[in-house]
């Protein structure tokens, strides 16, 4: 089935899929009917003998972004991924694909058109690798764009460019044999990218690998993604994974969407007992925004408006009194017990000598990560200045960030009532 686009604004869409691994129709049907009234997914398991994969899963997969589903073995992500190039048929629910011109329905269409996105707008990369031992490095990369009819010299190539990308431009006439297994899984991703697929499907591509080597990989594929903005959905079991990799972040638990939000919101706002868990001893500072923490001070942040008359805001430090104004035209000066002091910006401290770090205040906008906080706060004599935009509204202070590691940046908010299938 497809349909013409009404816009640009997925590469895909998923809603209400369901997969349920059963003997016949009927037990998938009564199944998904015990689900639908409540039943948890242990009881439909006693009762049908049915295994509830996934239940009604539903997202977006935007333009470049990187979504990763995440949750404990067993959890349903393999079999969601899985089910977005139809390696496992759905049983209910549609996976809508952005091919430009039409969208598609992956989980409706017919062969024809399956085989078409398979081969030119979906991609993915195993956790097991998946080269071919017979083929050399760069006839493994080439294999996609053979299947595509691309013409031996230009498929060449684009096959080199995808190696120089991962970083075995010089192993292309190398058998897998010969390579480390970091280096076959960078096989099976400049093989994934040479097609030009609009969507990576990554089945825990890294988690088979030793830790230094996973960390490369990621660091590897974060600068690739930069260069290429790819559509990915990528699946793992590891919580620092996610929180690196993706943009947004689905937690699963027995099959079920159970949150979904980026890095910070799962951090600060666990949904559940089971997400809660989940992030109990994760680091917040690579996500989570000084915005979160920073404490507002003085007129500035109670009125949030500096273009009237001189707003001002004060501190008491150890080294003395620091105060702010803010006159006409955003004319921003500090001082410290009337000494000025220069405000600058973060990204530059390390160009200052350090006897003249007495002399300046380090100002950092409000989205910057708290583990960049951290590292100003380290190197500067005073609080740091938080800006939000143009304006500033507060100082960052040390026991202000110490406390922000020890709370995850969190309110304290009430949890949701656990998953029931």
């Amino acid at each position: 089935m497809s349909q013409t686009p009404e816009n640009n604004g997925y590469t895909v869409k998923v809603e209400d899929l369901c997969k349920v691994y059963a003997t016949d129709r009927k037990i998938v049907k009564k199944a998904l009917k015990m689900a639908e009234e409540g039943v948890s997914r242990k009881e439909i398991k006693d009762k049908t003998g049915a295994v509830l994969g996934v239940y009604k899963a539903s997202f977006e997969v935007h333009p470049g972004e990187v979504f990763v589903i995440m949750g404990l073995s067993g959890s349903g992500k393999s079999t969601l991924l899985r089910c977005v190039n139809r390696l496992i048929r759905s049983d209910q629910g549609s996976i809508h694909v952005n091919c430009g011109d039409e969208i598609v329905d992956v989980a409706t269409c017919d062969f024809k058109n399956m085989r078409r996105i398979r081969r030119d707008r979906i991609s993915m990369v195993f956790q097991s690798f998946a080269v071919l031992p017979t083929r050399s490095v760069l006839k493994n990369v080439e294999f996609g764009l053979e299947n595509q009819g691309v013409e031996k010299k230009k498929r060449k190539e684009i096959a080199l460019n995808s190696l120089e990308l991962v970083g075995l431009e010089d192993w292309a006439d190398q058998y897998p044999e010969e390579l480390s297994g970091g280096m076959k899984q960078r096989i099976g991703l400049a093989r994934a990218l040479a097609t030009g697929a609009d969507l990576l499907l990554m089945d825990e591509p890294f988690s088979a690998l030793d830790p230094l080597i996973r960390i490369h990989l990621q660091n590897e594929f974060l600068e690739i993604q930069k260069k290429l903005k790819r559509s990915s959905i990528f699946v793992t079991h590891d919580l620092k994974e996610a929180l690196k990799i993706g943009e947004r972040i689905a937690i699963m638990q027995d099959g079920v969407f159970v949150q979904v939000g980026t890095p910070e919101q799962i951090i600060i706002n666990p949904k559940t007992e089971y997400v809660r868990d989940f992030v109990e001893h994760a680091d917040p500072t690579p996500v989570v925004s000084v915005k979160r923490i920073v404490k507002k001070l003085g007129k500035i942040a109670r009125t949030g408006e500096i273009d009237e008359a001189e707003k001002s805001m004060e501190l008491r430090h150890r080294r003395g009194r620091i105060k702010l104004k803010v006159g006409p035209g955003r004319d921003i000066q500090c001082h410290i017990n009337d000494t000025p002091l220069s405000i600058v910006g973060y990204h530059k401290i390390d160009r200052v000598n350090a006897e003249d770090l007495r002399s300046i205040i380090v100002k950092i906008d409000d989205e910057t990560p708290m583990i960049d906080a951290i590292r100003a706060r380290a190197k500067s004599k005073y609080p740091l200045l938080v800006f939000s935009g143009k304006d500033p509204i507060g100082f960052l202070r040390s026991r202000d960030l110490l406390s922000g590691i020890l709370n995850k940046g969190r309110e304290v908010t009430g949890l949701e009532p656990g998953v029931r299938v």
